[in-house]
């Protein structure tokens, strides 16, 4: 009797079928596994999908207590816009909100004359919210001009003339030098004055910022006046 030859055919039917079987016995052996992962997966995704909303919803929030608080300050009513800055910034830490209501927080301190939180306040943003370095210049003018509020001259001075030293091309930079010239003068520091005056004399000695210096230092006694020197 002669025997059937298998053909190619035949042969790869047989090996789909060895495949599936050996398929369903690893899936078998592996169920459990598969489950698993397959539900860590689920798990995942679910817990990525909660931490977005949450983020987006915490965002959302946020800028309604800091547009909330920014209305109020427009509104005169600066107590109540202090106490949701401020939290905005303790509940919302770390959030461009926060960031933005710190620094609020410190120009509406010293729009109503609390010199000495104002101070505290630039300085916290300063150290801890500064969004950008401009922002964070700005501050450290916040500072200065606290300080000069509060009769600390010599400190007003000093800090008016770092912060010119740090950006010369700042369109504050003239500004921050007169600030140092004048505070240097109340505090009767020649050297800090001397020191100011020249930086606005390198920057243009036609400049109104630099007349204005001139004639402060001239008065004071710190530059000696000839003939013309006001005109």
């Amino acid at each position: 009797m002669t025997q059937k030859r298998i053909t190619k055919q035949q042969m790869k039917e047989d090996h789909f079928v060895t495949a599936v079987f050996r398929a369903r016995e690893w899936a078998e052996v592996n169920l459990n596994t598969i489950l698993i992962a397959a539900g860590a997966l689920v798990v995942v995704a679910v817990a990525i999908w909660f931490f977005i909303g949450q983020s987006s919803r915490k965002s959302q929030d946020s800028y309604d207590l800091l547009g909330r608080a920014e209305v109020e300050m427009r509104n005169n009513q600066a107590q109540v816009a202090v106490i949701d800055f401020q939290k905005v910034i303790a509940d919302y830490g770390g959030t461009p909100a926060a960031k933005h209501a710190a620094l609020k927080l410190a120009n509406l301190y010293f729009a109503t004359n609390d010199y000495e939180k104002a101070e505290q306040a630039f300085r916290k943003y300063a150290d801890e919210y500064a969004i950008d370095e401009i922002s964070r210049l700005s501050a450290l003018e916040g500072i200065a001009a606290s300080l000069s509020a509060l009769g600390k001259y010599q400190d007003a001075a000093k800090q008016y003339l770092e912060v010119a030293r740090k950006d010369t091309a700042s369109a504050t930079y003239e500004g921050d030098l007169l600030g140092a010239v004048s505070n240097a003068i109340k505090a009767n520091d020649q050297a800090i004055a001397k020191e100011a005056f020249g930086y606005l004399q390198k920057k243009g000695a036609t400049s109104e910022r630099f007349r204005m210096a001139k004639i402060l230092m001239i008065e004071k006694g710190f530059l000696t006046y000839d003939k013309g020197e006001y005109n």
